[in-house]
């Protein structure tokens, strides 16, 4: 085994707190921080994102439709959009 600067040797193992000294208690502040508003923030971010996600993908979905529909008129299609016929008893404005 060799030493940490490169000697071989043996490594001598140091008492608790690796340098000799014993180790203090660790003092902690009291935590003040407000878990409810905190779940409530996390929550609202969630779903933001979750509509943000949702948003981005019907425009690129609607984007998508439109460049289909200009290709299809562009090389002279006559069927590029789909008409669908009123329900019976439906009355069109004229």
């Amino acid at each position: 085994m060799t030493q940490p600067d490169g000697r071989p040797g043996t490594m001598k193992s140091l008492p608790r707190g690796g340098n000799g000294r014993e180790l203090s208690p660790v003092v902690r502040e009291p935590d003040d921080t407000d878990y409810g508003h905190r779940t409530f923030i996390n929550l609202l971010a969630t779903i933001f994102l979750l509509l943000f996600a949702i948003a981005v993908v019907w425009t690129i979905k609607a984007i998508d439709e439109q460049e289909k529909l200009g290709r299809c008129l562009d090389t002279g299609g006559r069927d590029c959009v789909q008409l669908v016929p009123p329900r019976p008893g439906v009355r069109l404005p004229r």
